[in-house]
């Protein structure tokens, strides 16, 4: 999947990024695991990472990615192609 940086959205802790699909992307980063999408948005609809992987959107949940193997904590990797 493609993706195009949204430099009116992004800032310098977050960086938002409009998906080929129509959905919208927001990549944060946490200190321990890097990269991680924290929401994605569509017509209205909005996960956020708090609402859990029950609720994200078929379309990426193969990004998901289990980063500590004993807690089976697990967070959503951005898992596209960048153009600037």
């Amino acid at each position: 999947m493609k993706a195009k940086l949204n430099r009116r959205l992004s800032w310098e802790k977050q960086t938002v990024w409009d998906l080929e699909n129509g959905w919208r992307a927001t990549e944060g980063w946490n200190q321990a695991y890097g990269p991680m999408l924290t929401r994605l948005e569509k017509d209205g609809a909005v996960w956020h990472c708090h609402n859990g992987l029950a609720e994200l959107p078929e379309f990426a949940r193969s990004w998901v990615e289990t980063v500590v193997q004993s807690c089976n904590q697990q967070i959503v990797r951005p898992a596209f192609t960048r153009s600037h």
